[in-house]
């Protein structure tokens, strides 16, 4: 077994796809633990029942891309199942000690706080709060944060 992120991560996604279990087991930690959107898990043996289920509807895994820093790894891939569209998933994963340790969890963000709507340049120049220069053509709404119409 290699201790190397990037070949643990190819094998843990190989095994699920292949269903070949007893090698998804074999790179999983005795205390690997799991926390998404579609359960949770404090240890190796009730990680790889939902696994299990999962590979169920499994039709395909197509990785797209794999992103290591250290022992961290996150792997970017399409999940296809029977009756559902393909899903796009992402999955963090520590290793230590050549084991998938743990999932740190969901990747989604956190709720972002309210937002204040503004009103954007166009809106002003309408309500003629700002005017274009003399000859100017209009310009739609500015492409970057800071990019204004000159007021006066």
């Amino acid at each position: 077994m290699t201790d190397d992120p990037r070949t643990l991560a190819a094998t843990y996604f190989r095994s699920w796809k292949d269903k070949d279990f007893a090698a998804l087991r074999s790179v999983l930690a005795d205390d690997a633990s799991f926390r998404g959107p579609l359960g949770q898990a404090d240890d190796a043996e009730t990680c790889m029942q939902g696994l299990k289920g999962l590979a169920e509807i499994i039709t395909d895994i197509v990785i797209r891309k794999t992103f290591v820093d250290g022992p961290d790894v996150l792997t970017w891939f399409d999940l296809d199942t029977s009756g559902a569209p393909p899903l796009t998933v992402a999955n963090w994963s520590h290793v230590e000690r050549g084991k998938y340790r743990h999932d740190p969890g969901d990747l989604r963000p956190p709720p972002s706080p309210p937002r204040q709507r503004t009103v954007g340049q166009a809106q002003k120049r309408s309500a003629g709060l700002v005017r274009a220069p003399t000859g100017a053509p209009e310009r739609p709404e500015p492409s970057r944060p800071g990019q204004w119409w000159p007021t006066g």
